[in-house]
This record gives structure tokens, C-alpha cells and sequence, in this order.
């Protein structure tokens, strides 16, 4: 059983490439989907979204260190980049 609350508060936590944290998460039971924000990552230093999607490195980096406390692996897939769709899911398996 993954429990997702720690996996989120590691992908809160995790460094942004511009410091504005431009992600929102979801959890649909099984996986976790980082959805860009792009009000957010409105930045002078956000040419293309570069650092955005550096950031989602980041991101994947610290929810598998979580996942490791509880047992898992975490595997991401990067999904293209579309508004308000999922840029990053990362799903678990036990490690």
C-alpha cells in the first residue's frame, strides 16, 4: 500500500529551477501526476520553460528517495507538455 503523503511532501519540497515551485500534484490512487502551472512559472528566467522542466528531474529525484522509506520504487514517465495535463507520472512498484 503506498502511502501518498509523504511522496507529495517530497515533491513540495523539492528545489524548482527558477524557485517558483510552478506545479500543482495529483494522486489518483496509484500514481502521482505533476501538472505544470504556468502562472506560476511566469518568470523572466522561464524562457521555454526551461527550468520548469528541469525541475520535474528534481521532483522524480526526491519522491523516489521518499518511496524508498516506504519499500517502492519510483518510475517516472514524461508525458508531453500540455496546460493542464500531467507533465510527469510517477508510479510504484515494491523495490
Amino acid at each position: 500500500m503506498v502511502n501518498p503523503i509523504p511522496l507529495v511532501m517530497a515533491a513540495l519540497r523539492a528545489p524548482s529551477g527558477d524557485n517558483c515551485q510552478p506545479f500543482r500534484y495529483r494522486w489518483d490512487g496509484h500514481a502521482l501526476e505533476v501538472v505544470h502551472v504556468a502562472a506560476r512559472a511566469y518568470h523572466v528566467l522561464d524562457s521555454g520553460h526551461h527550468p520548469s522542466r528541469l525541475t520535474l528531474g528534481m521532483i522524480l529525484e526526491s519522491v523516489a528517495i521518499a518511496a524508498a522509506a516506504q519499500g517502492l520504487a519510483a518510475h517516472g514517465a514524461l508525458l508531453p507538455a500540455h496546460a493542464d495535463a500531467p507533465w510527469l507520472r510517477i508510479t510504484f512498484t515494491p523495490a
